[in-house]
């Protein structure tokens, strides 16, 4: 006999205890009708918009459904559909042009979903400290169906893995590195929030440190209506009406979710922004405890609902909201109520004090993704204080008894008043076969925002293309403009540690988000930086009062800098018995510091500013310095002591007539290339060491235009001024010369001068070390715009279109009959023609130059197999499977070919030499065998 009431509840107490903090949710980001972002979403939600969208008849015909279909009487032309299921950014996850084409487009929405949830939640993978799991499911791959046996996508291997729903989560920690766990979730239509309770569990018993869960349905074909079969769970009329009387299914549709999930004492450690708190949650199956396999089991919602009150540890009465199930049929309606008010268990004086919603009654049912629309829905709700509206409802199913619980049916936008403790809300998800899910979750604690450390801001843009950074750039200004209260610092420390760094960039300084928006919105040439970051070399010279007054500006500002600052006149103090802090205080003019600090100036500040610039990641590959920061340039370089150093510069200074008096460094190697003065020749262990270098005076006190002109064709990279040049000798035109301006006299031009130096390094593809330079602030990781995927059609014809392999012989030079493949070959250019053929065909690559390689245009270790065996049968030649993975470019494997064509070896090469071009003949005889010598 079936039970038919809840047993008690299990005591969960130790599981309460272990929950007790919670798992913040951190970031979310979705593809529901009608929406592509939370933010839209929650328009849609507020507005009590229905997303499905009614097809036409022409629609349906050109999407191709055949006229037999829509002639059905039960035909319903309706469904809730994404739009572009056929585009997607392949290689911005790796994938070849060939691989994108046979991926489901699933698999192909869940990796673009995840990273801008990553991004909303202000992390990327290479720079999070710890673990980071997985924890998802999928439908089944109907756009496999399209895959025609015999067909060359047929023919690919990785068909397989981008079809199959075992590989959608391990595919997504193999594109970005996700060392965690990675789980499939198949639970039917639970499997969203089932997902999110195994990364809670993850979490909580430390198995990873970051969780991303989530689950997508897409529906192939897509543009298409349904027949609607009486007494199913399919709607007759393209609506769900849940909880209404006139209920009689949903519409089923696409769409997907992927949330963020961390344990919430870390996020709350970290600065993140906290969307929601999941208090607890709890699974069970129904068993046999029903009439059948595919029918609810209202004791096993109850119970499921019951276990998550108890391990949440929270009182029925302090649920305001609950996200049902919510169907929209008759029995499941009837079924789902009940169990509420059983798990409730509340008495008649608490009617009305809990709204019931479903958000199938929105955008229909998303199979597998719908608990995670109605988990964002619910978030959404918490974070607006808001409660969205229930459609279609006019008048309560008369089988719902809502006079036994206090639940009822909320039909228009409304706020949600605060109770007495925090706002709570229930989600549930219950799957055919039995797997009930439910969560429990908190409105998020109010976030604490410090004052910022910097008056000035640099934020930081990239992206893997021109294009791309301006629609990055229109984006973040759009946001800066509807949201112009967001902290500027959190914004910036976002885009530098919560991003990806790609190779086209560009860097704003700006003081608040007008200035932000306003630069934002400048049209600009970018340019893609250096393979490899550009060296930087460090100048010092005498800038006498502009230097001082710079410091001025950065000692309240700068704390590395304020440090290097007191530690210098800790030093001076010992030395002279003269204050050299004050100077660096308040507002007093250069005309009121005593003449001998005019000259000791300049080294104190670029000693600090040295170490502000190490501290950010910017260390130098030599340094030059001019007049009296010729010493401290020397401690820099290694060779003395900075208190040395400062002792030298104070007995030359022709203000204080030798005192203290002069005292012989300790000099040792210099450790980075140093010249001092207008000398040509670079310091070495031997002159470095020599006490005669540092018995002279100093010398000139700065570089003149043209000392500046040859240090910059001398040296490759960038010149990084460490102290303000005279306006007459900055060459504002040469890019490669960074300095503070001379006129800087106030902190907000002095932080927008060394913040903006710091950008154009950037911007030249040097990395700056942002753990440094927030180090004097506590800024937040704030939701900000995600990155503008560059999309394209990759898609299987159905039918499919012949395919458009080239045959092998297609490639092969005309010869006379009989001579062998491999000595029909005789120039690079030829190998290179057959090369580019073969690799456009195997991996459908658009472009093929010779400095691509093969994994660079997507082709991955399943396909050098299969190049292996088409480099045989195209030149009836071996080419060992070792060459191929050190994946040199079609250029380095050309040679490689070549060379076996004509013998493999020197001797074969010799008796073929007459026949090749002097050109071709040296690349053989020195890299001939140059990819199987030595690694890459």
């Amino acid at each position: 006999m079936k039970p038919t009431s809840v047993p008690p509840a299990p005591d969960l107490s130790d599981d309460a205890d272990a929950q007790g903090h919670g798992v913040a949710i951190i970031g979310m980001a979705c593809r529901f009708p009608g929406a592509r972002t939370p933010a839209e979403f929650w328009d849609n939600l507020a507005r009590g918009v229905e997303s499905i969208t009614r097809f036409t008849p022409e629609q349906l015909r050109e999407a191709g459904e055949s006229a037999e279909l829509l002639k059905h009487p039960r035909y319903v032309p309706a469904a809730p559909i994404l739009d572009d299921i056929d585009q997607f950014d392949a290689g911005f996850f790796r994938f070849s042009p060939a691989e994108a084409r046979v991926l489901d487009p699933q698999q192909r929405f869940f990796m673009e979903v995840s990273w801008e949830a990553l991004e909303h939640a202000g992390y990327v993978p290479e720079s999070f400290p710890g673990t980071i799991g997985v924890y998802a499911g999928s439908s089944t791959s109907q756009y496999a169906s399209l895959i025609r046996p015999g067909s060359a996508e047929a023919a690919n291997p990785f068909a397989l893995f981008g079809n199959d729903k075992d590989y959608l989560t391990t595919q997504l920690s193999y594109r970005l590195d996700l060392r965690g766990p990675s789980l499939g979730i198949q639970t039917a239509c639970s499997t969203s929030l089932v997902a999110v309770h195994l990364a809670c569990q993850s979490l909580l018993g430390g198995e990873c440190d970051l969780a991303l869960a989530g689950a997508v349905s897409i529906s192939v074909p897509h543009l298409r209506g349904y027949v609607h079969e009486e007494g199913s769970s399919v709607s007759p009329e393209g609506s769900c009406r849940a909880f209404d009387a006139k209920a009689n299914g949903t519409p089923f549709g696409s769409g997907l979710g992927v949330v963020i999930l961390k344990r919430l004492s870390e996020a709350i450690e970290d600065g993140d922004t906290i969307h929601a708190i999941i208090k607890g949650s709890a699974l069970n199956n129904d068993g046999a405890l029903k009439v059948g396999f595919a029918a609810p089991g209202g004791d096993s919602q109850a119970r499921v609902i019951r276990e998550a009150l108890v391990v949440a540890d929270c009182e029925p009465a302090s649920i305001s909201y609950v996200e049902a199930n919510g169907t929209g049929t008759p029995l499941g309606d009837t079924i789902e109520v009940s169990a509420l008010n059983r798990a409730f268990g509340l008495p008649a004086t608490a009617r009305d004090t809990c709204a019931l919603g479903s958000v199938k009654t929105n955008i229909g049912h998303l199979s597998v993704a719908s608990g995670m629309a109605g988990l964002i829905k619910t978030v959404l709700a918490l974070e607006h204080q808001q409660v969205p509206a229930s459609l279609n409802f006019d008048s309560p199913n008369p089988r719902l008894d809502f006079a036994q619980g206090p639940f009822f049916i909320n039909t228009a936008l409304k706020d949600w008043p605060a109770p007495q403790g925090p706002r709570r809300a229930g989600v549930s998800a219950f799957g055919i076969g039995g797997t009930n899910a439910h969560l429990i979750l908190e409105e998020a604690p109010p976030p604490t925002e410090s004052a910022p450390a910097r008056s000035q801001q640099l934020l930081l843009l990239s992206a893997r293309s021109a294009q791309a950074l301006d629609a990055a750039a229109s984006r973040l200004a759009t946001h800066l403009e509807q949201h112009p209260g967001l902290p500027l610092e959190g914004v910036a420390h976002t885009l530098h540690r919560g991003r990806r760094h790609f190779d086209h960039r560009r860097a704003v300084v700006c003081g608040d988000s007008r200035e932000a928006s306003q630069a934002l919105r400048r049209t600009v040439t970018v340019t893609r930086v250096p393979p490899e970051p550009p060296q930087v070399h460090w100048l010092l010279h005498g800038g006498g009062m502009a230097a001082l007054e710079l410091g001025r500006a950065l000692y309240p500002v700068e704390a590395r800098f304020r440090e290097a600052v007191d530690r210098c006149a800790s030093i001076v103090g010992r030395l002279l018995g003269r204050d050299a802090r004050t100077p660096f205080l308040g507002t007093s003019k250069a005309a009121s510091v005593e003449p001998w600090f005019e000259h000791l100036a300049p080294g104190i500040v670029a000693y600090g500013l040295a170490q502000v610039w190490s501290a950010w990641g910017v260390r130098p590959a030599s340094i030059v310095a001019y007049g009296s920061t010729e010493a401290v340039a020397a401690s820099l370089a290694g060779i003395m002591s900075l208190e040395d150093a400062l002792a030298w510069t104070c007995a030359r200074n022709p203000a204080l007539h030798g005192q203290p008096s002069e005292r012989p460094p300790r000099l040792t190697p210099p450790t980075l290339p140093l010249r001092i003065g207008r000398q040509r020749e670079w310091l070495t262990e031997e002159t470095a060491t020599l006490p005669g270098t540092w018995a002279r005076p100093w010398g000139e006190p700065r570089p003149s235009e043209g000392d500046l002109r040859a240090l910059l064709q001398e040296r490759q990279g960038v010149i990084l001024c460490l102290g303000p040049l005279a306006d007459d000798v900055r060459l504002a035109a040469e890019p490669r010369l960074l300095a503070p301006s001379a006129s800087t006299a106030d902190r907000h031009a002095a932080e927008a001068d060394l913040l903006g130096c710091a950008g154009r390094l950037y911007e030249r593809g040097l990395m700056l070390d942002g753990q440094a330079l927030y180090a004097q602030a506590a800024p937040r990781r704030l939701p900000l715009p995600t990155y503008p995927f560059e999309r394209q059609r990759f898609w299987v014809e159905s039918p499919p279109a012949p395919t458009a392999t080239v045959p092998e012989a297609a490639v092969l030079p005309s010869v006379t009959s009989g001579t062998p493949v491999s000595l029909r070959f005789r120039s690079l250019a030829q190998i290179e023609h057959a090369l580019t053929v073969l690799w456009k065909d195997l991996l459908g690559a658009e472009q093929v130059t010779p400095r691509s390689s093969f994994a660079s245009l997507g082709g991955s270790s399943l396909r050098i197999t299969e190049l292996q065996r088409r480099l045989g049968a195209t030149f009836e030649i071996e080419v060992p499977l070792a060459v191929l993975m050190r994946d040199p470019s079609l250029a380095e494997l050309s040679v490689a070919v070549l060379y076996r064509c004509l013998g493999n070896s020197q001797q074969g090469l010799l008796a073929h030499l007459q026949e090749l071009s002097d050109e071709d003949a040296e690349q053989l005889l020195h890299h001939g065998q140059g990819l199987e010598r030595s690694p890459r």
